[in-house]
């Protein structure tokens, strides 16, 4: 089990208990307590904010997005090994859209709610919106052996010049047949820490 630091896990032992109860990998979890801790003021995190040296461990899961695309739509930036095993080529530099599998259009449909109001949550405290992440988990039906991964994935908005980020935690896991059919399940997340 990988650990950020007790300082970041206890501010999020609430959120951690609450989707590791929900079966999400800690890795993802582990992601997402990250992001949420790089908020400063309410603001979003931007890319100049990751420290690869503090998630060393989550490395492999991760990859980022951005709109460096002619046409504005995302394309990988960077990816991980894990990130590469799990869409069996390198991503980094092509769009989205161009690399076929399951977490293509959770991806796609994220992206295009990034730049939509529906990602964006009213902070009850402050009064402002931000824009919050998304996590799912499904299978991919259409695949030989879909039913014998299920996967997961965070898209986790960053602020900053130059247009749209995203910090992305992709993962698969091997489950039993035995484990019944998990469908597209999504969850929001609150762009800043409560």
């Amino acid at each position: 089990m990988s650990r950020l630091g007790t300082d970041i896990m206890a501010s999020e032992s609430s959120l951690r208990r609450k989707l590791l109860e929900a079966g999400y990998h800690v890795k993802l979890v582990d992601t997402v307590a990250y992001w949420r801790s790089l908020h400063r003021r309410g603001q979003l995190p931007t890319r100049a904010d990751i420290d690869p040296a503090q998630i060393r461990t989550l490395l492999p899961c991760l990859a980022l997005l951005d709109a460096q695309t002619p046409d504005g739509t995302p394309r990988y930036r960077l990816a991980g090994t894990g990130v590469v095993e799990l869409f069996g080529q390198e991503p980094t530099g092509r769009p989205v859209a161009a690399i076929k599998g399951p977490l293509r259009d959770f991806l796609l449909d994220s992206w295009d709610d990034l730049n939509s109001l529906e990602m964006s949550v009213l902070d009850h405290e402050s009064g402002l919106e931000h824009k919050g992440g998304r996590l799912a988990t499904f299978r991919d039906d259409d695949a030989q052996l879909g039913s014998l991964y299920r996967y997961e994935g965070a898209f986790l908005p960053l602020s900053g010049a130059g247009g749209a980020r995203v910090l992305l935690c992709l993962l698969r896991r091997f489950i039993s047949d035995a484990t019944s059919s998990v469908g597209r399940n999504q969850t929001r997340l609150f762009g800043r820490p409560a």
